[in-house]
């Protein structure tokens, strides 16, 4: 397949199998895909920016076909290019580092974030995050459950601090993240 979506490209295989429960296996490339426009068909909003790329390996088995999207597993590796997280605030968590868990609004601009993902029927586990901002490096590992609840941590470096690294601990909804240190 070789499809153009979200601004962006797909291409891969995919192969459905009919010959007793429905299943579908497959391994896909995608690249420019808006982040926003993304999120936005997912149902989670358009609080996330940037040029999606990555490859992911999925399968998935089920009683009927309707509800084979629900039980689906995969992994893979992405990296967006010049986006945002909307709703969490990373250097602002540095700023304030408080153990109260506090809701920040606002957005991380970046330059570049890599990562590995993991998906299964109840959450997405992203792994490995390597994110770069300006003067800002972080790393961590974030899981968002099927009722799209964020529990994850990112290690913060700034330069130019006299602290090393600030630990950033995150939870709370994915529309309305909660960090605390």
């Amino acid at each position: 397949m070789d499809l153009r979506i979200f601004s962006g490209r797909i291409s891969g295989t995919v192969t459905l199998h009919g010959d007793g429960p429905p299943a579908i296996t497959g391994e896909i490339a995608f690249e420019r895909i808006s982040a926003k426009r993304f999120g936005a068909a997912l149902g989670v909003g358009e609080q996330f920016d940037g040029d999606l790329a990555g490859v992911l390996r999925f399968s998935a088995m089920s009683e009927t076909w309707s509800t084979i999207a629900r039980s689906i597993y995969g992994q893979g590796s992405f990296t967006v290019n010049r986006g945002s997280l909307g709703g969490i605030d990373l250097p602002e968590a540095v700023r304030r580092f408080s153990d109260n868990p506090a809701t920040l609004g606002g957005a991380t601009r970046f330059e570049q974030l890599t990562g590995a993902i993991s998906l299964t029927p109840e959450r997405y586990r992203f792994s490995r995050l390597l994110l770069h901002a300006g003067t800002m490096q972080s790393t961590g590992q974030i899981e968002v459950n099927d009722d799209l609840q964020l529990r994850g941590r990112m290690a913060v470096q700034m330069r130019g601090r006299a602290d090393p690294t600030i630990p950033i601990l995150i939870s709370g909804s994915l529309k309305t993240p909660l960090e605390s240190n």
